[in-house]
């Protein structure tokens, strides 16, 4: 069990270990065209409060085509998910949006497109398949759209938001266009 106060848990990956969940940062030296993931769940933080808020990026240029189309399957997942998000609806219908368009694309789904955040960075509800909690306004969700080939990359995009009373407020104002993610 960890603390809700432990900072700076950054999870940095890059190379073959792109996909693995909660991997740290290594002295791997990363190459011109390589993706690499960052999320700063453990960092981010608003009045104390922890966030979500996760990208991947492309350091130069993306020399694989394939991966910035999952990119696009993985923000559009994103964006099928805050469509679906408002009070009233089921934490598991927001999840249903998400996974539908990666299942569409022809990929299987992770088992999450997000989470309560606020004392920790992990709370309830998930917004994953089963869990029936109705959203109200002031709940304050990490929202991910995320794509995995196990073992050969990972694109995610991810970022917090509070529900209002007629939809959601974004707090984490990174852009997210895959132009926007090539440094």
């Amino acid at each position: 069990c960890m603390s809700p106060n432990t900072h700076f848990l950054q999870i940095m990956a890059s190379g073959k270990e792109i996909t693995k969940p909660h991997h740290r940062a290594s002295t791997r030296v990363m190459r011109r065209g390589e993706p690499v993931f960052l999320c700063f769940c453990g960092m981010t933080n608003f009045h104390r409060f922890k966030l979500g808020f996760d990208r991947t990026f492309w350091i130069g240029e993306i020399q694989d085509d394939r991966q910035a189309e999952i990119y696009e399957v993985a923000l559009s997942s994103q964006k099928a998910a805050l469509a679906a998000l408002r009070p009233g609806v089921t934490a598991e219908s927001v999840h249903s949006a998400y996974a539908e368009v990666i299942q569409d694309a022809g990929f299987d789904y992770p088992f999450r497109c997000g989470r309560a955040t606020g004392y920790s960075f992990l709370e309830r509800p998930q917004l994953v398949f089963g869990d029936k909690t109705v959203l109200r306004p002031g709940m304050v969700l990490a929202v991910d759209g995320s794509v995995s080939l196990a073992g050969v990359f990972r694109a995610q995009v991810g970022d917090s938001f509070i529900v209002t009373e007629d939809g959601y407020e974004q707090i984490t104002a990174h852009p997210n266009a895959l132009s926007d993610v090539v440094l």
